[in-house]
């Protein structure tokens, strides 16, 4: 793979992944569950969710050892390199024997008293707890390693192991459930393959960088410096909890149970989709913090400038379709009476969204550059805002109010913490970054809109219309944002580039065909 394609090579996996495991779970998990049980699957669940609220410890460590091997790596110090790894591991190692032992110790308060487990089940659930214990370290220690190949800028590596692992669970769970087997074997699944999947990091990340040490080490400062950025980093984690679990508490006690179900299953719908904005982004993380390494500021801008418009650009592609019909798909979707319940909801938070996606970029930046007390902190300002404007807009407007305290908190925040990121870390020009990144896509933008709600709108007869519609407007603004410059002509060789080998490839393949 051309090193000037990395990027791009790297943000192609990173969305295939989750697309990848989003599939699989489609396709196999009726007759998962069906073969279960519902109660049964019902525990895998909980314990699946146990161990993810317990992964909560690792206080976003990975993404603090991701920068630093980037960073230390560009320097070409791998003694550092190696100090970062072994003290990471430490601490995960730690954090999950801690973690491993609270829910080994809480299995049968767990099991028969906390939830609501059949009497006849409550043995087996006891015992999938403590057999998912040990699941829950080998799982941290994953974690931990999976983010060596991500700071060694090799995204792809840990993607393909990621979809090998979803598969190998899947299969082996689907194999299992076929053969006659339960759920403490299913659970003991849940555990192997986390055990094979730690083993195949080791070779890997042995072949990605020779010399490397993959053992736990004590070395204070690299501890510090792992602890400090992780702390910092986890607060943006804790904003992100606050902001999408804690309002739907806030609507069920405002307004009634039935009402999280008309906030949630639309904002469910348009976050899914947004979420490929963060996994293109992220894959920029150790490009910044090796250019950080090497002290190279203006080749930090200059990705900067280029990441905003990007991701803006991809953001507007996905926001577009969703602003002008997202309420006559969810009618199709869930129903008419359903689409008159939620309301504005669906654009009101694809706006929201919109306007959190130009925080994506700057926020990467700004933690590559060893600044993560300042997302940190304009995460939580923009989380109590948010709660803070629930009561009285949710009160006053129902379940759209609870939509606009989302999108006002993000209207307040956001612009601000960009122009923090922009002029007081970067040191660059707002007026710069507007033109440059943001004018181009959003006039783009503009254009699409007005076209498609006066050209294709119409044509919107029913739910296969509709997406056709949908997915006419995204192409028209895809078409038009290479007239605006929001894709540049070099940007399009470039991927024309990466792809001709993958087409040629297809080609062979096919002539090979009888």
């Amino acid at each position: 793979m051309a090193k000037k394609h990395q990027t791009l090579h790297n943000a192609l996996f990173n969305t295939a992944s989750w697309v990848f495991s989003i599939g699989i779970n489609f396709v196999f998990l009726p007759y998962i569950v069906a073969r279960l049980g519902t109660e049964s699957y019902g525990i895998l669940v909980l314990i699946l969710a146990v161990i993810g609220y317990f992964a909560m410890l690792e206080l976003n460590l990975g993404q603090a050892m991701t920068k630093y091997v980037a960073e230390y790596r560009a320097k070409g110090d791998l003694a550092q390199v190696n100090d970062i790894i072994g003290s990471t591991m430490l601490l995960y190692l730690l954090l999950g024997l801690a973690g491993g032992a609270v829910i080994f110790g809480l299995a049968d308060v767990l099991a028969t008293r906390f939830l609501k487990v059949p009497p006849e089940l409550q043995e087996t659930a006891m015992a999938a707890f403590r057999v998912g214990s040990v699941g829950f370290v080998l799982t941290m220690l994953v974690t931990a390693m999976q983010s060596i190949p991500w700071g060694l800028n090799r995204y792809d590596v840990s993607s393909r192991v990621t979809m090998a692992m979803n598969l190998l669970t899947t299969l082996s769970m689907v194999g299992l459930l076929i053969l006659g087997y339960g759920l403490l074997e299913v659970v003991l699944v849940n555990v192997a393959v986390p055990l094979l999947g730690v083993l195949t990091y080791m070779v890997i990340c042995r072949r990605l960088l020779p010399g490397i040490r993959l053992r736990p080490v004590f070395r204070p400062g690299p501890l510090k410096t792992i602890l400090r950025f992780g702390l910092y980093s986890s607060l943006s984690r804790l904003s992100g909890v606050l902001r999408f679990q804690a309002d739907r508490l806030l609507t069920g006690a405002i307004l009634g149970l039935s009402w999280v179900t008309y906030y949630v299953v639309p904002f469910s719908l348009v976050r899914k989709l947004m979420t490929v904005t963060y996994l293109v982004g992220s894959v920029i993380l150790p490009v910044v913090s090796g250019f950080q390494g090497k002290q190279d500021h203006k080749a930090i801008v200059a990705l900067y400038l280029k990441a905003s418009r990007l991701i803006t650009t991809i953001a507007i592609c996905v926001c577009l379709p969703l602003m002008l019909f997202g309420n006559r798909f969810l009618g199709f979707w869930m129903g008419e009476e359903f689409a008159a319940q939620a309301g504005l909801v669906v654009t009101i938070i694809t706006a929201a969204l919109l306007v959190d996606a130009f925080t994506n970029i700057p926020s990467i930046v700004v933690d590559g550059m060893g600044r993560p007390k300042v997302t940190g902190l304009f995460s939580i300002c923009t989380a109590l805002i948010n709660l803070a404007l629930v009561y009285p807009l949710g009160k006053a407007l129902g379940v759209s109010g609870v939509a606009l305290a989302f999108l006002g908190s993000n209207l307040l925040v956001g612009p601000v913490f960009v122009w923090y990121a922009n002029n007081r870390v970067l040191g660059h020009d707002l007026l710069s970054l507007t033109r440059r990144s943001y004018l181009p896509p959003l006039s783009a933008g503009a254009a699409a809109a007005v076209l498609a709600y006066l050209l294709l709108a119409p044509l919107a007869t029913g739910m296969l219309s509709l997406l056709a519609v949908m997915a006419a407007t995204s192409t028209l603004f895809l078409l038009l944002a290479c007239l605006t410059g929001a894709i540049t002509r070099d940007e399009l060789g470039q991927a024309a580039e990466y792809a001709s080998p993958l087409f040629a490839r297809f080609r062979l393949l096919s002539g090979r065909q009888p």
